[in-house]
């Protein structure tokens, strides 16, 4: 492959509750390496990115002083963050990705992830340059647009699809409102046929037909 090639990257911003968390560096030749904020490894209150990033872990500020770099997947703390098996598939077919291609994956699901962490990609004039720098002659590029149109983001092996409810309530003081209540709804499996049944968290399933679950996010 060029070298010109294989120093390109895309970036993206890592931010947890409106906080910069980090950037994701992503090259050509697969390699993603994880850079965090200054800022946020110094935040002794920042919010929790992962168990070994908790101010409370003794080895936390160490392991944040140092990239996080792997080849193809993601560190596990991002990985695990999105889906598995056939909905994998499915997303990296639309992509035009190897399913093994996480940085990309995570680049078109980073808006829609479980919880609260937000991986957005950026303009190559957006990316700071001490971002650059940390990656000797690399240079930002822009991301590719993907085509596709639904996003379905929910980690695991188990085909999923989250959506929203919309109830009318009026209140105590007679002002009306609305709550917004977030459901997944847990397709069954071929191969894995009790994952719906898994799926209840002890709540009592207000649907359960089709082959399909449903489970409670809240609003």
């Amino acid at each position: 492959m060029d070298n010109r090639r294989m120093d390109e990257m895309n970036v993206l911003k890592l931010t947890l509750h409106d906080r910069l968390v980090g950037y994701l560096a992503g090259f050509q030749n697969g390699r993603n390496v994880l850079s965090f904020a200054e800022e946020f490894t110094n935040d002794t209150n920042r919010p929790t990115f992962s168990l070994i990033t908790h101010p409370a872990f003794s080895r936390a500020k160490a392991l944040m002083e140092e990239p996080w770099a792997r080849n193809q997947r993601l560190h596990p703390v991002l990985s695990n963050l999105l889906p598995e098996g056939a909905l994998r598939e499915l997303i990296a077919k639309g992509l035009k990705v190897h399913v093994d291609n996480e940085f990309h994956i995570l680049s078109y699901l980073g808006g829609d992830l479980p919880g609260a962490l937000i991986a957005e990609p950026m303009e190559p004039e957006q990316v700071p340059a001490s971002v650059l720098s940390t990656h000797g002659k690399a240079r930002a590029i822009e991301f590719k647009t993907a085509s596709m149109a639904n996003k379905f983001s929910l980690a695991g092996v188990q085909m999923k699809f989250s959506m929203k409810e919309n109830y009318a309530v009026t209140t105590e003081w007679r002002s009306p409102c609305v709550l917004f209540l977030r459901w997944y709804y847990c397709l069954s499996s071929l191969r894995l046929r009790a994952t719906p049944t898994g799926s209840w968290h002890g709540r009592p399933p207000p649907h359960r037909n089709a082959g399909w679950a449903t489970s409670w996010l809240g609003w």
